[in-house]
């Protein structure tokens, strides 16, 4: 029997020594010596306290798709546990012998975050999954076995309603991996009367996990007869999955059967579930999936792109075959033909943090696990390394200096990669070179390795190419080869290439040039260039200047500028010809667009282009262009040659 108590979080004092639990929508209020809702959270001494940590009800090792999850980790075995309890009321419950018992009703194991670890991994599973019951109620013990777990290479999964509060999900879900929610159905009303909770706050869940983390996320409504299986119903949903959460985020309808407080009801028909998933495509749903029935078709993973089955579930096996995505439109999707590359450049494999993204290197799958790169993420269409110079989320510096800097590691015997077995590795090589930067190393794992080990991290350097017109992309191309001690496959041989691009937007602090004041000696100057008669050789006044506005430039790597500058102020002074006898003073103004073109503020080369509009004024011969003071020449002003008679 369970009886430990463990300190709780996520709550605060209430009025009338009572507490208020912040863990999930219930917001119960818990008397001392009471419990919550959930049975599993209680107030002992004006503290709250877990009764579910450190004590599990069975363990299991399924294939990942009972969870279901058909895009992460195909085809591998996780470890599966739960406790008792749930903050939900459902009336169908499947599992209502754990989840509406308390840990002391009902036999349970004690079990440490370490030794369910060790459990995992001594049974070859490439993860743990928290499910049976809701583990949102025991997020304390979740947290400490998903940190041990990914310290070991592990994938955590947790299988869940997504009934959690904002306050609380941030830190429950810090160390998921994958997660499959129960949407329920799809109105107020069903969830309040049958799984006595709210829908809004799983709506929100979703959202949340969608837009804000890197958590992989798959979607199960179980239909049941009568109650939300209506087809305007499964379409307002498809509707409102499809704005909130995209095309590409797997829904698995599954088939109700009579159980717990709901025994009147009849098993869901194959037929209902064949409907909703043709509803849900309909929609514009890419990945709609049918589950507890047997539908061949309905398990089975199609490319959107092309149509070929990418992945057929068995039930005893999952196929990966290849997809070949031809050219044109709608005829190819990033649907790859392994089972390690099925989803998007973003799913995240096995074990990892959402901080850490792991990158195969495109060698053959059953080799994939050896060795891949890690501190890396590729571009989902090119497949290549892209990093923006001076991009802090590649470029280690965040500095836009012609150099992208990016660091990157090695990691051998890599677990929970589909189609791979790790094998002991006895010798790893890296190396790499840039155009612009020559060779360089990474620092490899010591070997042999008979688990998964990473080497230090290794600094990468790719310049930009310098070009008389700027800086061009640069690239560079690692290679790594992995050699098992076993003998067949033998070898893994990777590749991962890299391309530092220009930054767009170079300007950072005092480096960034915003103007060039362009200074005319009257030594040397003519603005009566082509004119004959009177007003030959008309000089610029000493000291005249043309201000430049200057952008998109810096003064470390990215010195040619983008020049702009005033329209319809005065261009030069005024500009006195004679042409067949007639006398005429032109003043020039700049006209659209003004000033434009490039200057390189480290060679001083400027190659701009200046747009003027001329105003000829007429006058006498013997003064062209009267020079004035105190006003413009126009019709006012005190000139040399008397009142300005100049008509335009």
């Amino acid at each position: 029997m369970a009886t430990e108590l463990h300190p709780a979080r996520w709550w605060h004092p209430a009025e009338r020594d009572k507490l208020r639990c912040t863990l999930c929508p219930r917001y119960c209020l818990i008397g001392e010596g009471q419990a919550g809702f959930c049975y599993i959270r209680q107030n002992h001494g004006g503290k709250l306290w877990s009764t579910g940590y450190g004590q599990s009800t069975g363990f299991a090792a399924d294939p990942i798709e009972k969870k279901p999850l058909n895009h992460f980790l195909p085809g591998e075995r996780v470890l599966s546990f739960g406790t008792a309890g749930c903050n939900l009321g459902c009336k169908f419950c499947q599992n209502w012998d754990i989840s509406k018992a308390k840990l002391d009703e009902h036999a349970s194991e004690a079990a440490t975050p370490e030794q369910i670890v060790a459990l995992a991994l001594r049974t070859g599973c490439a993860g743990i999954a928290y499910t049976y019951n809701d583990p949102v109620i025991w997020a304390e013990f979740v947290i400490d076995i998903a940190r041990a777990a990914h310290a070991a290479g592990l994938a955590n999964i947790l299988v869940t309603a997504g009934y959690v509060t904002p306050e609380a999900r941030a830190e429950l879900f810090e160390h998921i991996d994958a997660t499959n929610v129960d949407l329920k159905g799809f109105t107020e009303e069903f969830y309040h009367r049958i799984t006595l909770s709210h829908l809004e706050p799983v709506l929100d869940t979703l959202v949340w996990l969608k837009r804000e983390t890197q958590v992989w996320t798959e979607v199960t409504t179980l239909l049941i007869p009568g109650l939300n299986d209506s087809d305007d119903e499964i379409a307002r949903e498809c509707d409102w999955f499809l704005e909130h959460l995209g095309p590409d985020v797997p829904l698995h309808f599954t088939a109700f059967h009579p159980d717990f407080k709901m025994m009147d009801r009849p098993r869901t028909p194959a037929a209902t579930l064949s409907r909703a998933r043709t509803i849900a495509r309909a929609r514009g749903l890419r990945f709609c999936y049918v589950g507890n029935v047997h539908d061949a078709e309905g398990q089975t993973t199609f490319c959107p792109g092309c149509g070929t089955a990418v992945i057929e579930r068995g039930t005893r096996a999952v196929r990966c075959r290849s997809c070949r995505p031809r050219r044109g439109p709608g005829k190819g999707h990033p649907v790859k033909g392994t089972c390690a590359f099925l989803v998007v450049a973003a799913l995240v494999l096995g074990g990892r943090s959402h901080a850490r993204a792991l990158v195969l290197g495109g060698g053959s799958p059953e080799t994939d696990c050896y060795a891949v790169f890690d501190g890396v993420e590729l571009d989902s269409s090119s497949r290549k390394v892209i990093c923006t110079d001076g991009d802090a989320r590649c470029d280690r510096d965040g500095i836009p200096d012609g150099v992208c800097r990016l660091d990157i590691r090695i990691c051998a015997h890599v677990p929970g990669i589909p189609g791979c077995r790790p094998r002991r590795i006895g010798d790893i090589t890296v190396g790499g070179f840039s155009r612009g930067g020559g060779p360089f190393t990474i620092p490899v794992p010591v070997t042999p390795i008979s688990r998964e080990r990473c080497g230090d991290f290794g600094r990468v350097s790719v310049p930009l190419r310098r070009t008389g017109s700027g800086v061009k992309v640069d690239k560079a191309r690692i290679k790594l080869v992995a050699v098992s001690r076993v003998l067949h496959p033998k070898k893994d041989k990777d590749k991962l290439d890299i391309r530092c691009v220009p930054n767009p937007s170079p300007c950072i602090d005092v480096n960034c040039p915003g103007e060039l004041d362009l200074t005319v000696a009257s030594t040397g100057s003519d603005l009566d260039t082509g004119a004959t008669g009177a007003g030959h050789n008309f000089s610029w006044p000493d000291g005249w200047k043309l201000w430049l506005a200057l952008s998109g430039c810096n003064a470390i790597a990215y010195p040619l500028c983008t020049v702009t500058g005033p329209r319809g102020s005065t261009f030069g002074p005024p500009l006195p010809l004679l042409s067949a006898g007639v006398p005429a003073c032109v003043v020039d103004g700049f006209a659209d667009p003004g000033i434009g073109g490039t200057a390189n503020v480290l060679t001083g080369a400027i190659h701009a282009t200046v747009n003027v509009s001329a105003n000829v004024h007429l006058t006498s011969v013997v003064q062209i262009c009267p020079r004035c003071t105190g006003a413009a020449v126009g019709d006012a002003g005190t000139c040399d040659s008397g009142p300005n008679k100049g008509a335009p």
